[in-house]
């Protein structure tokens, strides 16, 4: 059967006159229609995949109707079924959200950019407090002095920004609209109906029976293409009559086209330009394109083509020059050029390029594996032994990465790409005191290392407003952030509730964190010297002077505030931690490419004089400078564990007594939270080399913060548990932050056998592992750049001189290794 796209083109409405096609291939075969679609009914609950054995319910339709304007935190959506039952496409671009209704399908979208607030905005203006440095001194000997109360009240005077938390001029992250497509058929008498994501391919295929005949839609985001395809297709010729409406709470106007339709428009208060183009191809019947909606007829497939677009370019100030009509106009016209096969061959021969680098499989399977996922969920919730849904639950994270953060488009924001909201929890922003770099924590390890670009060159952007604020707030040299940031690259501290909420200066070095690692997994020289290091160089500048010697010999951070916990500090653990790991990449980096010796002494002397980590009275990994912890706190942030999760000064190889009073903290924090503090914790205890407390925590987030499509609940939904649950599983397998890899450091007792292939480990090397019985069983080592490659199991060292492009294997049971390629071992 010959394959035809029907493409709709969703545009401005200049005209209210309905154009009508009919299809030009009316001598289609109908025998051999029903013959090609004879197996169109396949069984998509095997392999990786979420399924449902019914639709998400359709009573949160057009949910921006049902919003009334929340609080900045959480609140339940106005859709029930948008983060428990739909099911998510994407390409770091356009977002999707699935409901496969019969009567009526529904699929919410989303386009990156498309954000309120920002330049344009009413009131719009510099949210920096210029001579807010000046007032550092007072602020600073009130904390030495102990008059912590005047210091509080003087920082919250002078140390504040000049917009609110929920400032309009922030802005916020918004849902473009719906698609809805009305299909005609009724729900009775359905049978047999399907709705599931293969995470193998990027699909959503929704699937069902009625009568004689089999309905079967077919849905996913290309990267290469960027647009959204959906597909219907039926067994009986002449069973798609089909009605498609797009929906948008953004001011918009319609118009025709020959094929299809163009929405344009305007964010309300910022006059972002906005488009989305819909284009059409029917197999057979008609097709009626009226002013705001097209009509198919009596046709055997259709294929609906979606992008969309807005004037939004990452360029500090202005944030504008893209045009959305005529890049729309573009993305269509090549889109429209290839058949439905070749739309799908190009989409998954890109996704799959990314996703098939990493498999792993945990003991035997499961039959729970042939249930849908959210009863499959329910008996974890019981009987919380089914190693398969945690491998899907990995792999689903993996999936959300790849498909909410490519390169060219924004980073992965509090939601990743996926909102149904005008009013989103926490405006679904950029929160810089752990959840965007959670976002990131397993890109590297999990060999999405693509996908780390977009947030490296948001940090980049970041630049240059930080600068000012570094200079405002500091009088420092480089630049600097604080707690949250937006589309629009706000790094001022916000003027809402206390000091831990908006002031942390030493997220910026947090961030660069990133920057490093990507070279650090990759050694790409290039993006070292031409990226990196500018970044780096510009944020230890910065460091250098916004650190506080106190005394002869020690550097604080003073004041300072643990994020979103205590009150001001002669300096927190966290800030002393990300202050030591900037300088020390920092030094790193200068040294790698043989520059700034000056600089790299300075940083050095530096680093080695910061504020110590400090045991406490009980033991504990102290918070702050002052011993004041309570062994009864159970705040979901951990954040003075930074050193041992994500940095590496903390380990019970190398700092025993460290890792025992962080052992001693994370004890007294518990074992429950919110859904991304219990994916911290996860890293943290396998980084305490306890895979079976870290298991346990993997267990609590499944069954006490996981929603029945598998999004994590903070609640309400964000991405950060997804994905430093990830980066979590990753860690329990394969450590290489200590200078050399480390195979199966926290394996827990449940994961009696298994393997895993493609984990990536500094210094481009990729690895594969078999175990048995608990037990390494043999291992094979990539290495994508050459060099020394140290692998540590248990008690054991093995070193491998390595070439690059060369693969080599090693089994326990003698420590001998091998190459595939003849390369002497060493």
């Amino acid at each position: 059967m010959r394959e035809f796209i029907f493409l709709i083109l969703y545009i401005f409405s200049l005209t209210g006159s309905a154009q009508t096609t009919t299809s030009l291939n009316k001598d289609i075969d109908e025998k051999a229609i029903i013959k090609t679609i004879d197996s169109i009914q396949t069984d998509y609950s095997q392999g990786l995949v979420l399924w449902f054995d019914e639709p998400a319910t359709s009573v949160g339709k057009e949910s921006w109707l049902k919003e009334t304007k929340p609080n900045y935190g959480p609140h339940s959506n106005p859709d029930t079924a948008w983060d428990k039952l739909a099911l998510p496409i994407g390409n770091g671009h356009l977002g999707g959200m699935v409901y496969g209704h019969i009567t009526e399908e529904r699929i919410q979208f989303n386009e990156k950019s498309l954000w309120t607030g920002g330049p344009g905005t009413k009131g719009y203006n510099n949210p920096n407090i210029s001579e807010a440095h000046e007032h550092l001194p007072v602020i600073r000997n009130s904390v030495l002095n102990g008059d912590i109360e005047g210091a509080e009240a003087l920082a919250n005077k002078y140390l504040r920004g000049t917009w609110k938390g929920n400032d309009p001029r922030f802005g916020k992250y918004q849902t473009f609209g719906e698609i809805q497509v009305k299909t005609g058929i009724s729900e009775e008498g359905v049978s047999n109906y399907q709705r599931a994501l293969s995470l193998d391919s990027a699909f959503v295929t929704v699937s069902f029976a009625k009568s004689d005949t089999i309905y079967k839609r077919r849905y996913f985001c290309s990267y290469p293409h960027n647009v959204m395809v959906m597909r219907f297709e039926a067994n009986m010729p002449g069973a798609q009559n089909l009605e498609f409406r797009i929906k948008s709470p953004h001011k918009h106007t319609f118009q025709t086209t020959d094929d299809g339709l163009l929405l344009t428009g305007e964010v309300s208060d910022n006059g972002l330009g906005i488009a989305s183009r819909v284009q059409v191809v029917a197999e057979g019947g008609s097709v009626e394109i009226n002013s705001d909606h097209i009509k198919v007829s009596a046709a055997n497939t259709v294929t609906f083509l979606l992008t969309a677009d807005t004037e939004y370019l990452l360029n500090y100030p202005a944030y504008r020059g893209e045009d959305p009509i005529a890049n729309t106009l573009q993305t269509i016209n090549s889109a429209k050029k290839e058949s439905f096969a070749e739309l799908k061959g190009a989409h998954v021969s890109d996704y799959r390029e990314l996703f098939t680098r990493v498999e792993l499989e945990v003991n035997q399977s499961s039959a729970l594996e042939n249930i849908p996922t959210d009863k499959r969920l329910n008996a974890y919730k019981s009987k919380p032994t089914d190693n398969g849904l945690e491998v899907l639950y990995y792999q689903y994270g993996r999936y959300l990465l790849i498909s909410s953060s490519r390169k060219g488009n924004l980073p992965a924001n509090l939601q990743g790409i996926w909102n149904n909201e005008l009013y989103p929890a926490w405006l679904s922003d950029y929160h810089l005191n752990i959840n965007l770099q959670m976002n990131y924590w397993g890109a590297e390890n999990s060999n999405l290392g693509e996908c780390h670009i977009p947030l490296i060159e948001y940090i980049d952007n970041l630049q240059e407003p930080g600068a000012l604020t570094a200079k405002s707030y500091h009088n420092a040299r480089g630049w600097t952030t604080n707690m949250h940031s937006n589309a629009w690259g706000y790094t001022a501290p916000d003027n809402y509730g206390v000091l831990y909420w908006q002031y942390f200066p030493l997220s910026g070095a947090w961030l660069c964190q990133h920057v490093w690692e990507h070279y650090d997994f990759n050694r790409d020289k290039e993006y070292l010297e031409n990226t990196a290091y500018p970044i780096l160089k510009s944020q230890a500048q910065f460091i250098e002077d916004y650190l506080y010697k106190l005394g002869d010999s020690v550097y604080v951070s003073c004041p300072s505030w643990s994020p979103e916990h205590g009150n001001v500090s002669i300096g927190t653990t966290t800030d002393h931690a990300m202050a030591w790991d900037l300088l020390n990449n920092a030094h790193k980096a200068a040294t790698i490419l043989g520059v700034d010796e000056t600089e790299r002494i300075r940083w050095s002397g530096i680093k080695d004089s910061i504020q110590k980590v400090q045991i406490g009275r009980w033991g504990q990994l102290q918070e702050w400078f002052e011993d004041v912890d309570s062994p009864t706190d159970e705040h979901r942030h951990l954040n003075h564990l930074f050193g041992l999760y994500p940095g590496h000064q903390i380990s019970p190889i190398t700092s025993p007594d460290l890792a025992e009073a962080a052992h001693k903290t994370l004890i007294a924090r518990g074992d429950g939270a919110t859904g991304w503090s219990m994916g911290w914790k996860i890293n943290f205890w396998a980084r305490m080399h306890d895979g079976n407390h870290a298991y346990l925590l993997l267990k609590n987030l499944l069954k006490k913060g996981t929603s029945t499509n598998l999004f994590d609940l903070h609640p309400p939904f964000q991405i950060d548990g997804n994905l430093g649950g990830m980066a979590g599983m990753a860690e329990m397998l394969l450590q290489s932050h200590a200078g050399f890899i480390h195979l199966l450091p926290a394996l827990p007792d449940a994961w009696q056998s298994g393997r895993v292939n493609g984990l990536v480990a500094r210094g481009a090397f990729e690895l594969d592992m078999e175990w048995e019985h608990g037990q390494l069983v043999k291992g094979r080592v990539f290495s994508k750049k050459g060099g020394l490659c140290q692998v540590k199991y248990q008690t054991k060292l093995i070193e491998i001189n390595t070439e690059a492009g060369c693969y080599y294997d090693f089994e326990l049971k003698d420590m001998r290794a091998s190459t595939s390629n003849d390369e002497v071992y060493n």
